[in-house]
């Protein structure tokens, strides 16, 4: 078995691996973006009546009555220091008759007051206008959940499309790794792309001894010239592109297939109201198969 065909078919599928997972995490993204919740409008209102009983008693009649009574006996004594300073001569029911006057007149005030707080207010001079608008905004936003629940449909509809490509590609690397030409520790997206960039560059020509691709691999995790974990590799992706070439592009080939198949998708959904036909991820998941096939070809070939 030639080792460097083996990891490159190896490397084929980890990238398809990668590109899926990215892909599906960005179309996961955008549905859980989408808003579906009903939007809350208030409805224009016209000759409106504000019932505030208790504040009308409480903050209306009780104080105008207090005030009233107050300023009765207030004035009540006024005005008797000044008819005793003026010697006058006036009947009590007519002091009394002003007490009650100006009591009166203060609880009167008071239920003033409380007609503030139960009353009538005139009608919106544009209330038709406020009512056509708010009948177009409802109109609008119930069109924008239906559409977001149709596009919510889309998009989970894809993403098990993918989902289901994904477990066949997994499978078919799980039956080439079962080859056992690999040592389990390194059946891993980053471990393959090194080997196989060892190997095409001629820096070994087997995977065990000294000079092997495992000796080298290990040496250079070691001394921290290369990455050997997917998560550090992704977030230092422009920093290993001179020691980790491989690895580097397979990366940064996923990441722009990946991306242009989701710009293709949203714009598709956001066009139609139908599941359409999504041409971009119909062609990429029959590259995929075209692949797996290549591969279950090879295994047949090599696992005899």
């Amino acid at each position: 078995m030639d080792t460097r065909k083996y990891l490159e078919r190896a490397l084929e599928l980890e990238k398809n691996i990668y590109t899926l997972d990215r892909l599906m995490g960005r179309l996961r993204a955008q549905e859980q973006n989408i808003d579906v919740m009903p939007k809350t409008y208030n409805e224009p209102r016209g000759r409106v009546r504000n019932d505030d009983i208790l504040g009308a008693v409480l903050f209306g009649a009780i104080p105008g009555l207090v005030i009233g009574i107050i300023a009765g006996f207030i004035f009540l004594i006024i005005f008797l220091i000044v008819v005793k300073k003026m010697n006058l001569d006036i009947p009590d029911e007519v002091l009394v008759a002003l007490w009650l006057a100006i009591g009166i007149a203060g609880t009167l005030i008071g239920f003033g007051k409380m007609d503030g707080f139960v009353r009538y207010y005139p009608p919106e001079l544009a209330y038709e206008e406020k009512m056509k608008r708010y009948n177009e905004l409802t109109k609008q936003d119930n069109l924008r959940v239906q559409n977001g629940i149709q596009q919510k449909k889309i998009l989970n509809s894809e993403i098990s499309v993918l989902s289901g490509e994904r477990n066949k590609v997994k499978e078919t690397l799980q039956q080439l790794y079962n080859l056992n030409v690999i040592y389990p520790k390194y059946r891993n997206f980053v471990a393959v792309a090194t080997f196989y960039e060892y190997f095409s560059s001629g820096r070994c020509k087997s995977l065990e001894s000294h000079e092997g691709a495992y000796n080298i691999y290990e040496n250079e995790v070691r001394l921290n010239t290369i990455i050997n974990k997917l998560d550090d590799v992704i977030s230092h992706l422009n920093e290993i592109k001179e020691n980790q070439y491989a690895i580097y592009n397979a990366i940064n080939e996923g990441n722009k297939k990946s991306a242009q198949i989701y710009k293709n998708t949203v714009e598709l959904i956001a066009n139609t109201n139908e599941i359409a036909q999504n041409s971009a991820i119909d062609a990429y998941c029959s590259y995929i198969t075209a692949k797996n096939t290549e591969v279950l070809k090879y295994i047949a070939l090599y696992g005899r």
